[in-house]
């Protein structure tokens, strides 16, 4: 089966890997974006937010960390700052 497609211009792709060069998502990183997915929602985990705090200073070009926090700050209860 034919993992990319072309339609209109647009690639279509079945690939989740495919913007990694382009935000500068690592191999290491790669690894750990599954757990900490699940990890910013959880309420209990206070460490979570200082977590991805160093993740996004080492990281600064991948939106998806600055996602996970949003989720982390909302999963606290702190909706100001999730915002």
């Amino acid at each position: 089966m034919k993992e990319q497609f072309i339609v209109n211009g647009y690639n279509i792709t079945t690939n989740p890997k495919f913007q990694n060069k382009r935000y500068g998502i690592t191999p290491e990183l790669d690894k750990q974006l599954g757990s900490l997915a699940i990890e910013c929602q959880n309420k209990n985990n206070k460490k979570m937010i200082g977590k991805l705090t160093e993740l996004i200073i080492q990281y600064p070009t991948v939106p998806l960390l600055k996602n996970f926090l949003s989720v982390a700050y909302n999963s606290q209860g702190n909706y100001e700052k999730a915002i």
